[in-house]
């Protein structure tokens, strides 16, 4: 199977995370501290298998400046990268 990795990108807050949840079904904030304060800081994992035979992989990269370093981790090796912006900022 052929993989397209594909990192998401953009400010804290703005649906990163809920967009790979409504696309893959997948929740990748996993950790007991990233579900307390509501926000990623561990780099998540996903897949969405396409009719092609073709795997979207998903690295959901924290969007807080305090993660940078956890940011930049999971930015080696993709393909491309998924910008989310929220439409009401």
């Amino acid at each position: 199977m052929d993989y397209i990795v594909t990192a998401t990108a953009g400010h804290v807050d703005h649906g990163k995370t809920t967009l790979i949840k409504r696309l893959t079904g997948t929740d990748t904030d996993t950790a007991p501290e990233e579900k307390k304060r509501g926000l990623t800081i561990n780099l998540g994992f996903a897949y969405f298998d396409l009719p092609s035979k073709k795997r979207i992989a998903f690295v959901d990269v924290p969007g807080h400046e305090k993660f940078l370093k956890n940011m930049i981790s999971g930015l080696t090796g993709i393909d491309m990268a998924l910008l989310v912006v929220d439409a009401g900022e």
